[in-house]
């Protein structure tokens, strides 16, 4: 029996990166595209936005860091 069967949740996700993590669990589409906009700029790579209670957890948008000038 799945314990998170029905629950939603995104996390952010450096792309590429098969390394175990602590990360947090975002509840909106938008706040998690939010995160991972403002580490891919920080971190100048880019992040996925994947879901949190799937196995394999899917991709739903990766976010390229902008270009500083």
């Amino acid at each position: 029996m799945n314990v998170f069967a029905g629950k939603t949740g995104y996390i952010v996700w450096p792309q590429g990166d098969t390394g175990v993590h602590t990360c947090r669990v975002y509840d909106s589409l938008d706040e998690a595209e939010s995160a991972a906009r403002s580490k891919a700029d920080f971190y100048h790579r880019p992040y996925e936005v994947r879901t949190a209670y799937e196995s394999p957890a899917r991709t739903i948008r990766i976010i390229n860091p902008r270009r500083h000038q």
